[in-house]
């Protein structure tokens, strides 16, 4: 299927972003692509493919999230390694998007990490496009204060 190759690394980051654990990433990004290609006649051609396909990712990785949470009572511990990068500058930067509240970290990861207009993540997340900016300019503001510290 061209769509896991087309898409399946975004699909997968979109995963380890909530989930935070490798593995668990990887069974849900799996899951996610069952799921899709199961949906594939309901797709409607009201949003693009990614976009639906986004969704579905997102929500059953939040699903995964809580089932673990549930199940373990308490949150996911990240087990992921650190790949091509700077470990000092990915640390910081990875410990200061985590301090940011929940809707600030999903704007500034979807917008600078996955690419997303302000537009795409407004229609995403059926939020205002003032409401995303503001998200976004807060965001920026509390990650520059926490790298400073």
């Amino acid at each position: 299927m061209q769509a896991i190759t087309t898409y399946g690394s975004r699909l997968y980051n979109i995963s380890l972003f909530v989930l935070k654990n490798e593995v668990l990433a990887e069974d849900s990004t799996q899951e996610s692509f069952q799921k899709i290609w199961k949906a594939l006649d309901n797709f409607s051609f009201n949003s693009s493919l990614y976009t639906w396909m986004y969704r579905i990712t997102y929500n059953n990785a939040l699903t995964t999230y809580n089932r673990e949470k549930k199940h373990k009572g308490q949150d996911i511990e990240y087990e992921g390694s650190v790949k091509d990068f700077d470990l000092i500058n990915s640390i910081t930067l990875k410990d200061a998007i985590e301090k940011l509240p929940f809707t600030h970290r999903k704007a500034i990861v979807m917008f600078y990490f996955l690419d997303h207009s302000i537009k795409d993540i407004s229609v995403e997340l059926s939020i205002k496009e003032n409401t995303i900016k503001s998200w976004l300019r807060r965001g920026k503001e509390q990650l520059k204060e926490y790298i400073n510290e």
